[in-house]
Parts: structure tokens; sequence; C-alpha cells
């Protein structure tokens, strides 16, 4: 199973990842939203993408809105990992298959909102 990281700081993309790779995840890693579409393009096993919402180029609320209007990306669970508030972040993305996370990212609180993203993906197919 492989989960896209979309992270434009290092720090918080290794810790997201080591955490997810010690659980048995594969990670993709992504260093903003034009990365992460190209990644999308050119691989068909990404079951999870956790974005942070401010980053160059593309950001994260972008990048969002444009995988939910790709039919095949669609369904795909989105966590949105960020520094920014709850109502911050739902003015941002409209609030469409995603959960929200509050940084500084926590193997316990990460994980099971993984889990339950990809549980209701799974009973949604």
């Amino acid at each position: 199973m492989s989960v896209l990281i979309v992270e434009d700081n290092p720090i918080s993309a290794k810790v997201l990842k080591h955490t997810l790779d010690k659980r048995g995840y594969n990670t993709v890693t992504a260093r903003d939203g034009k990365q992460a579409l190209e990644c999308m393009e050119s691989r068909t096993d990404i079951e999870l993408v956790i974005t942070d919402i401010m980053m160059p180029r593309i950001d994260g609320a972008q990048f969002v809105r444009k995988l939910k209007e790709c039919p095949d990306w669609a369904d795909i669970p989105v966590l949105v990992c960020t520094s920014l508030k709850a109502n911050v972040v739902n003015k941002i993305i409209p609030a469409q298959n995603w959960k929200y996370l509050l940084k500084p990212i926590r193997a316990e609180t990460l994980m099971p909102k993984v889990k339950e993203a990809l549980a209701q993906r799974k009973s949604a197919l």
C-alpha cells in the first residue's frame, strides 16, 4: 500500500515517512503540489495522500482540488497536516473525503487517522 506525502518541510516529510515506513507502508514524497500531481500521473498504487497546505508552486488546497477533479483519483482519501486552524482549512478545502491533523504530527495521532481513512475507502469501493 502506497502513501503519497506532500510536504515542503524536509523535517516534517522525514517524520511522516519514517512513521509510516516503520509500520509497513510504502511511502512516496513530493515537495509541493506540482511534484505530487506528477507523481500521481506516473503511479497507480497511491491509496492515501497526506498533504500540507502552505507550499510553493501548487499549494495543498490547489493540489487537493485537482486531485478530486480527476475521476481516477477522486476517491483517494486525503489527510491534511498543517499548523493552520481547522476553521481556516475548512474555508480553503471543501470538506470532502479528507481529515485534518495539526502539526507537529505525532504517531499516536497520525496512525488512527491513516487507518480510519483507508478503512473508509475500502468500505466505499
